[in-house]
């Protein structure tokens, strides 16, 4: 593994999970050896935060133009260093960092990318989508998913709010806390009806709650990214 850069901060729970992970993959793949990370914590607000979850008609405008100069301001300060690729345990900014990154030349291990090309080398034909409500608005995934011939869902309007407020409520703690936690499981074993295979589309719920919960297969996101990382 070469040195990478990594942009955290969304949310901060997240990317110490990505991070631990990252290590102890690289240790024990190389008997001990500690990668090269240089962590940059974007300063995201309340506001910016709230209208990525809940899928704000603004993301488009006002927030979506702050958010952007918060990630140049990262990939500028990562360049500094010398890093030339850079991940980012995020979803919902996926599309907009990629964007960026192809703009400042630096290679971007893309997260939706990855997460796809893993969900049809399980041979998921249909995947039930979980993510914050504007990865949802946006269809991200089910656009990538769709390039790959694999059908897509996402749970109804009412099942979405309670997934929403779970994503909030894990932002910053285990999902095990939110108290949203059992709601959240009922909704998702009510979405996954029809599916063969469910994708983690929000780093914020990784971990093996959902595996241990279906019996279908769960493509976790977050770990995906882990593992391309240290391929990279």
């Amino acid at each position: 593994m070469r040195n990478i850069g990594v942009i955290g901060g969304v949310g901060p729970f997240a990317t110490s999970l990505y991070y631990h992970a990252l290590v102890d993959k690289v240790v024990t793949e190389t008997h001990g050896h500690l990668p090269e990370i240089i962590l940059y914590s974007l300063p995201i607000d309340t506001e910016i935060e709230k209208a990525f979850i809940e899928g704000a008609n603004d993301v488009d405008t006002e927030i979506s133009r702050r958010t952007t100069r918060l990630l140049i301001q990262a990939i500028e300060m990562l360049k500094r260093c010398g890093i030339e690729t850079i991940a980012m345990p995020c979803n919902t900014l996926q599309p907009l960092l990629a964007t960026i990154c192809a703009e400042q030349q630096v290679h971007n291990i893309n997260l939706i990318e990855e997460t796809s090309r893993e969900v049809a080398k399980r041979e998921v034909r249909c995947a039930l989508i979980i993510g914050t409500n504007e990865t949802c608005r946006s269809n991200i995934y089910g656009k990538a998913l769709e390039d790959k011939g694999i059908a897509y869902k996402y749970p109804e309007e009412k099942d979405q709010e309670i997934v929403a407020q779970h994503i909030s409520s894990s932002l910053r703690a285990p999902q095990q806390e939110s108290p949203y936690l059992q709601s959240f499981l009922s909704c998702i074993a009510r979405a996954s009806y029809n599916v063969d295979g469910v994708v983690i589309a929000c780093t914020d719920l990784t971990g093996r709650l959902l595996s241990n919960h279906l019996k279908i297969p769960v493509i976790d996101s977050l770990q995906t990214l882990v593992d391309r990382s240290v391929e990279y």
